[in-house]
């Protein structure tokens, strides 16, 4: 069976034509911790988004509009960890299921006689929620890493920025492989 991920987009037309063709309508609610930064989750989400859509199987609803739900119905952060709250706000979204998880990056240098080495690594912890019950369909903890040397007293020949987007996008192949397995 097809799933939904309905992120907050905007995208009105979506929903309509993801239900038509079998497609799980999906509500992302990601955040950032130890380490994580706005934009992390923000290429997190990006990333995720465009991954479970292109396996035909999933629509997206967006942390954007969920945080305007978040808001508005004063929902706390519990939101974010909580299944029975994340299945209550995915009824007032409209979906199906919600995506609800956890980011955190770690950013590791280690320096050898000769060579320095800088590692990121970015672990996502995820539940998946069915909102009609509030039960949990699945639930993971998945790591991504990228690293780079460089001689001792040298400069990395890659920056931290695109360690961390190398690991995140890790993190995304293994969630959307987890989610929609081919």
């Amino acid at each position: 069976m097809k799933r939904q991920v309905f992120i907050a987009s905007g995208l009105a037309s979506i929903p309509v034509a993801a239900r038509a063709a079998g497609v799980a309508r999906v509500g992302l609610l990601l955040k950032g911790d130890d380490g994580a930064t706005s934009a992390d989750v923000s290429l997190l989400e990006t990333k995720l988004t465009g991954a479970l859509i292109a396996t035909n199987r999933y629509s997206v609803f967006t942390r954007t509009q969920l945080a305007a739900l978040v808001k508005e119905q004063g929902f706390s952060n519990s939101a974010y960890a909580d299944p029975a709250t994340a299945a209550q706000l995915g009824k007032l979204a409209g979906v199906a299921q919600m995506l609800i998880g956890t980011l955190r990056i770690s950013v590791t240098d280690d320096q050898g006689r000769f060579v320095l080495r800088r590692s990121v690594e970015a672990d996502l912890d995820y539940q998946l929620v069915e909102v009609d019950t509030g039960r949990v369909l699945k639930a993971d903890s998945l790591s991504g890493s990228d690293e780079t040397t460089a001689p001792a007293g040298g400069t990395f020949p890659r920056t931290v920025t695109d360690l961390r987007r190398k690991a995140i996008i890790s993190v995304v192949d293994s969630v959307a492989g987890a989610l929609a397995p081919s």
